[in-house]
């Protein structure tokens, strides 16, 4: 049924997941990692022990990855 329901929207256009901010209990890793296989040249970046605010909450890693991500480093 998962791959029923995948199949009716369009491939994505951005090419990379570069942070996402999610309790665990609410979407499992195990979702992101079938984002992370579904989306060609995609990266997961995880930050434990964070909720929704993790520009905040893991400031410092947060903003290397965003760095860079927009010098094309990533």
């Amino acid at each position: 049924m998962q791959e029923a329901y995948a199949a009716m929207f369009p491939a994505p256009r951005q090419y990379k997941i570069t942070a996402m901010a999610v309790p665990e209990e609410q979407i499992p890793l195990s979702t992101s990692r079938r984002l992370l296989d579904l989306i060609p040249n995609s990266q997961l970046h995880v930050f434990a022990s964070c909720g929704h605010w993790v520009q905040i909450e893991h400031a410092d890693g947060f903003n290397t990855l965003v760095s860079s991500f927009l010098s094309g480093d990533l």
